[in-house]
């Protein structure tokens, strides 16, 4: 490592120090700080970095919703991690909950449900309609009306997205038949039409923010949107949670961090295309087509699913989803691991990796269905 000497006005040298006291390195070197405050900065980014800093472009639209929703936001109902076991009670009682141990086991097992298309290919909402299955179902919201068709009324449905494309998912008359039985979880930034139309339908909406930065950080927008949520209904910000960039990833999430659930099974979580997909019917193609087929090796890498022997190609965004999963899985707390942890039972897809078993799913739903 080859070192720089550079030579710093003195007052810029104090207006440093200065800076590094209120960022909390005070008993620390100007080196330390300077780490900090460049740790972000990648010399080579991976493609997920790419990915995440071109969906900045979104934040105007983000915050366009959330200013919309913010004065529902400030006096609804407010996730919160300290919840009553979710049989006996409804999202908004809180009671102090211990943390699953040998004398005090979770909650019971649950299952995400995703719209990748092994969840079509194996039937598995029919299985989970046929069976006596009794723990918690959370479905992200691109699914919804599919559940419902098949007559599954799942117990929480995620919403991530910020766009007015997501209207459709809920824009249903079985949507609006059941409304009074669901509760859906929206993000903050999400599009004042969908919460209008279900709160119209009258289901039962709670908030929470998906965590972009460090919210601990006075400085990082998260913390700012924490403070603007309290109010004097709501005497706790808004509930923060790491969605992962889909649906599916925020509904494992709350699962195993709201619920205290285990095991959690996952159908429809694909993160990627399976074998024979043509690629020009996959959402990027018209935006790599121009570079020619050279770009293919790069855009899409095959991945060979060791457990179901099956494959699928994925993309930058299903890469990243996988990666974020992935990672999730080495910081999930003890007791969720030793109570059975995640296990895929899409029977397909990229998802594979330390900490995930993977089983076929009527084989969860035999074990689990009590």
């Amino acid at each position: 490592m080859s070192n720089v000497t550079i030579r710093v006005p003195k007052i810029l040298y104090k207006k440093l120090f200065l800076l590094k006291e209120e960022a909390g390195f005070g008993d620390k070197s100007l080196l330390d700080y300077l780490n900090y405050i460049a740790k972000e900065m990648k010399l080579n980014p991976l493609m997920r970095d790419n990915i995440r800093d071109a969906t900045k472009i979104l934040l105007p639209m983000w915050m366009n919703n959330f200013s919309d929703n913010l004065p529902f936001i400030r006096f609804g109902n407010n996730l919160k991690l300290k919840v009553k076991s979710y049989e006996s009670s409804n999202l908004a009682d809180i009671a102090e909950e211990k943390v699953p141990d040998e004398e005090h086991p979770p909650q019971g097992s649950a299952i995400v449900i995703g719209r990748g298309p092994s969840l079509f290919k194996h039937n598995h909402l029919k299985l989970l309609a046929e069976s006596n299955y009794k723990g918690m179902i959370c479905a992200s919201d691109g699914i919804l009306i599919t559940c419902l068709e098949h007559g599954i009324i799942p117990d929480l449905v995620t919403t991530v997205d910020g766009s007015p494309i997501i209207k459709k998912w809920f824009d249903h008359p079985l949507v609006k038949k059941h409304a009074k039985q669901l509760k859906i979880v929206l993000s903050a930034t999400v599009n004042h039409e969908v919460y209008k139309m279900l709160r119209d339908f009258g289901a039962k909406i709670y908030w929470f923010y998906p965590m972009f930065d460090d919210w601990r950080n006075i400085q990082n927008f998260t913390k700012m949107q924490r403070i603007m949520t309290t109010s004097s209904y709501n005497k706790k910000p808004l509930q923060t949670a790491m969605a992962g960039g889909n649906t599916g990833t925020c509904s494992w999430v709350m699962a195993v961090s709201l619920f205290k659930r285990a095991p959690v099974a996952l159908i429809g979580i694909d993160f990627g295309y399976p074998e024979g997909t043509n690629l020009e019917d996959t959402p990027y193609w018209s935006g790599l087509a121009p570079y020619g087929p050279h770009v293919i090796p790069v855009a899409y890498k095959e991945f060979y699913h060791p457990i179901f022997k099956t494959k699928a190609l994925a993309d930058g965004p299903f890469m990243d989803y996988r990666e974020t999963f992935i990672s999730f899985q080495r910081q999930v707390p003890t007791w969720f691991r030793h109570y059975g942890g995640s296990i895929n039972c899409s029977e397909g897809g990229t998802l594979f990796g330390p900490n995930i078993t993977c089983m076929r799913f009527s084989e969860f739903l035999e074990k689990h269905r009590k």
